[in-house]
C-alpha cells in the first residue's frame, strides 16, 4: 500500500493518516446525517427529562442567592432591637432616631435601595428609595383595615412567621414588586408590632433571571399554592397572593390543556417539596405544545422554581434504538476499516520500535527491521530521538512540579493572609456597629434629657444624671482607646518597643492612676511589689495589660472585696499576677475568653457593659512579648490572671513587626 501513495505522503506518516481518515470520515458523516434526518422530528423522552432536571436545578441555585440575600436582610431588620423600640414607640424621638438611621443603613444593602416600615400602633406606612431623604417626607401614607389595596398589611400580621414574600401593586406608589414583608414581634410577648421589608422590581427581576435562558426554556416562579409569582408574561402573575381567595388566583395549573396535566403537575410538586435537593419532572400539554416541565421547591423562600423546556429544542429524534443501532454500524465498520489501516501502517511499526526501546532498556543494542527509505517518516525519527526526548521531558517535569508546589504555597500562604484580615475586618465592623452605639446612646439619651428639664430638676437628679453621663463618657473613651490600640496593631502601626524598665515602678503608677476608679466601687486595690525588679519590655503595652486587667477586675468586684496586683520572678521570667474576690467566671466562658470573635461580653456587679476587646488586646499584647496569659477562676470566689513573659523580651513573638 505504501507504494501506492505519491513519495510526498509515502514519506509522512501524518498524511497517511489522513489519506485514510478522510473517506473513512465521510462515510461516517454520510451515514449520521441520513439517520438525524429521518428521526429529527422525534423526541428522545429520557433524555429531555434529564435536560429538564439540570435546568430547574440551575434555575434554583440562580435564583436563590438574590431572593435569600433579600430574605435574609429583611429578617435581620425586623429582629433588630433599634426596629423593635421604633414600632412601638414610633413618636418617640429616642425610637425614631436610631431607628431611621437602622432603616438607611440596610436601605443601601438592599438589592433596589428602598425599605418600608409600617408601626402597628399608628398604622403609617413608611417608604424610602432615596439616600438623604427628609424624615417628614417619609410617611406616605396611613393604612386602613377597609382599604382593599391594605389588606396585604392586615394578612401578613396575623400569619405565625417572620417573614412572607407576596406580589402586589401598590397603587400608591405606583409599582409592582416581590415584596419582602417581614413581622416585627415583640420578644417579651412575641406580638406583632409592625411590619418591615423591601422590594425588588418584578420587571427587572424576570429580565435577569430570563437573560441567560437558552431558546426554549420559560422559567416560571411559584408559590406553595401553584399562584404564579414570576413569569415572563406579566399578565399571568398573581399580585394578591396574600389576600386573595385560592380559587381567584392565577396559578400555574390554569394554563395547563387538561385536567389530568394538572394532576400530574400537583403531584410533581408534592414530590419536589419532600425533597428539595431534587428535581421532579413531568411531561405536560400548555396550548396544545407537548412540554416538560421540572420543578423543585425553594424552602428558604416557600416557592417553586419550574423550567418548561420545549422538547425539540433539544433532542432530535424518537425512535433511538435504531438510531443507536445504525451509528453502532456506521462506527463499527469505519473502525473496522481505521484498525486494519492502523494495524499494517502504525502499529506493527510501534511494536517494533518497542522491542527496541526494551533492548536499549537492557543495555542490549537495539534493532528495528525497518524498510530502507529514501524519505524516512516520524516513526522512524522517532526511534533515533527517543532517549533525548525522555530525558528532556524527565527534566521539564522536575521544574515543572517544583514551580506548582511553589505557587501553590505562596497561594496558601496569601489564602491564609486574606482569611486572618477577613476575620479582623469583621471582628472590627461588629464592634463598631454593636458596641460603640451603647455608650453613644447612653450619652446622648441622659444629655437631651438633662438639656430639656434640668430646670425642672432638683440638684441631687442633676448630679446623679452627670454621674451617668461621667459614667457613659468614661466606658466610651476606653472602648475607643482600646480600638484604637488594637485597630494600629493590627495594621502594625503600633511597634513593640523594649527597654529596660523598673516593673515595680510602673506597676505602682498604673495601680494609683486606677484607684479613683476602685475607691469608687468601695474595691480595696492592695500591690504585693519587689522593690527592685528590672525587665527589658515595652512599657506602654505593660500599662495597656495591667489597666485592661485590673479595669476588668473592678467591673466583676462587689463593694467591700479587694484585688491584689503582685510581681514575682521565677528564673528568666516575670509574672504579674491580679487577683480578686469578685463573682468568678463561669466554664463555658471561660474555655472561650481567649477566642478571637467568641461572644463573652457580660455585665458587671453594678451593671457595666464591655466588649471583651480589651481582652484581646491584652492577649496580643502579651504575645509581642513572648509570654503566655493563664486564667483561673471560680464562681462566686472570683478569679486570677497571670501575665508570664521572659524578662528579656528582644525577641518578640509572632505578630511583632520591624
Amino acid at each position: 500500500m505504501r507504494n501506492l501513495l505519491p513519495p510526498s505522503i509515502n514519506g509522512n506518516l501524518r498524511y497517511r493518516f489522513i489519506a485514510l481518515a478522510v473517506p473513512i470520515a465521510l462515510a461516517i458523516s454520510a451515514s449520521l446525517l441520513f439517520v438525524f434526518w429521518l428521526l429529527a422530528h422525534n423526541i428522545v423522552g429520557e433524555l429531555g427529562a434529564r435536560i429538564s432536571a439540570d435546568q430547574v436545578l440551575l434555575d434554583k441555585a440562580r435564583a436563590a442567592l438574590p431572593l435569600n440575600r433579600e430574605y435574609t436582610l429583611a429578617m435581620a431588620l425586623a429582629q433588630d432591637p433599634a426596629m423593635v423600640e421604633f414600632a412601638q414607640n414610633p413618636n418617640d424621638p429616642a425610637a425614631r432616631v436610631p431607628g431611621l438611621e437602622t432603616l438607611e443603613r440596610y436601605r443601601s444593602m438592599f438589592r433596589d435601595g428602598n425599605y418600608f416600615f409600617v408601626p402597628d400602633a399608628t398604622k403609617e406606612f413608611y417608604f424610602n428609595e432615596t439616600p438623604g431623604s427628609d424624615p417628614d417626607s417619609l410617611v406616605k401614607y396611613t393604612l386602613a383595615k377597609d382599604n382593599r389595596d391594605d389588606a396585604w398589611y392586615f394578612s401578613t400580621i396575623a400569619l405565625p412567621g417572620v417573614c412572607y414574600l407576596n406580589i402586589d401593586f401598590d397603587r400608591a406608589i405606583r409599582e409592582t414588586k416581590v415584596w419582602f414583608n417581614c413581622n416585627i414581634r415583640n420578644p417579651s410577648n412575641d406580638k406583632v408590632v409592625g411590619i418591615v421589608g423591601t422590594g425588588i422590581d418584578l420587571t427587572a427581576f424576570i429580565d435577569d433571571l430570563q437573560k441567560s435562558q437558552p431558546d426554549g426554556v420559560t422559567t416560571i416562579y411559584v408559590d406553595r399554592h401553584g399562584a404564579i409569582q414570576a413569569h415572563p408574561n406579566v399578565d399571568l402573575i398573581e399580585h394578591d397572593a396574600l389576600t386573595k381567595p385560592d380559587n381567584l388566583k392565577n396559578t400555574i395549573f390554569n394554563i395547563l390543556d387538561t385536567d389530568e396535566d394538572r394532576d400530574l403537575l400537583k403531584q410533581a410538586l408534592q414530590d419536589a417539596m419532600a425533597a428539595p435537593d431534587k428535581a421532579a419532572t413531568v411531561a405536560v400539554t400548555i396550548d396544545g405544545r407537548d412540554v416538560l416541565v421540572g420543578a423543585t421547591f425553594m424552602p428558604e423562600v416557600n416557592w417553586y422554581s419550574i423550567s418548561v423546556i420545549e422538547l425539540r429544542m433539544f433532542v432530535l429524534g424518537h425512535y433511538f434504538v435504531p438510531l443507536a443501532v445504525l451509528v453502532a454500524l456506521a462506527v463499527l465498520v469505519s473502525l473496522t476499516a481505521l484498525g486494519v489501516a492502523l494495524d499494517k501502517i502504525v502499529l506493527k511499526r510501534i511494536d517494533e520500535l518497542d522491542r527496541a526501546v526494551s533492548a536499549f532498556r537492557d543495555g542490549k543494542s537495539p534493532g528495528v527491521d525497518e524498510p530502507i527509505d529514501d524519505t524516512p517518516d516520524q516513526i522512524g525519527r522517532l526511534r533515533l530521538d527517543f532517549n533525548e526526548m525522555a530525558t528532556a521531558v524527565a527534566a521539564h517535569t522536575t521544574a515543572l512540579s517544583d514551580e506548582v508546589a511553589a505557587r501553590t504555597r505562596e497561594l496558601q500562604r496569601k489564602h491564609d493572609e486574606l482569611l486572618t484580615l477577613n476575620q479582623q475586618k469583621d471582628k472590627f465592623f461588629s464592634i463598631i456597629a454593636h458596641d460603640l452605639i451603647g455608650p453613644l446612646s447612653s450619652l446622648i439619651g441622659v444629655s437631651d434629657y438633662l438639656k430639656n428639664r434640668a430646670d425642672q430638676l432638683p440638684r441631687e437628679k442633676i448630679v446623679e444624671y452627670s454621674g451617668d453621663l461621667n459614667e457613659a463618657a468614661n466606658n466610651l473613651h476606653q472602648l475607643l482607646e482600646n480600638l484604637l490600640a488594637w485597630s494600629r496593631l493590627q495594621r502594625g502601626d503600633l511597634r513593640f518597643a523594649p527597654v529596660d524598665t523598673d516593673l515595680p515602678a510602673l506597676l505602682s503608677e498604673t495601680a494609683n492612676i486606677l484607684r479613683p476608679m476602685t475607691e469608687q466601687k468601695s474595691v480595696e486595690l492592695k500591690l504585693d511589689l519587689p522593690s527592685e525588679f528590672d525587665a527589658i519590655v515595652d512599657p506602654h503595652m505593660i500599662e495597656t495589660i495591667v489597666r485592661n486587667l485590673i479595669g476588668n477586675a473592678v467591673k466583676f468586684s462587689n463593694a467591700g472585696s479587694r484585688i491584689t496586683l503582685s510581681l514575682t520572678r521565677d528564673a528568666d521570667a516575670a509574672c504579674i499576677r491580679i487577683s480578686d474576690q469578685g463573682i468568678g467566671i463561669p466554664p463555658e466562658i471561660r474555655e472561650k475568653l481567649l477566642d478571637l470573635g467568641a461572644s463573652t461580653s457580660r455585665k458587671g456587679t453594678a451593671g457595666e457593659t464591655g466588649t471583651g476587646l480589651g481582652l484581646q488586646l491584652c492577649l496580643e499584647m502579651i504575645e509581642l512579648h513572648g509570654g503566655t496569659l493563664e486564667i483561673e477562676s471560680e464562681p462566686g470566689k472570683g478569679s486570677t490572671f497571670r501575665v508570664i513573659f521572659p524578662v528579656d523580651s528582644t525577641s518578640p513573638g509572632p505578630h511583632a513587626e520591624a
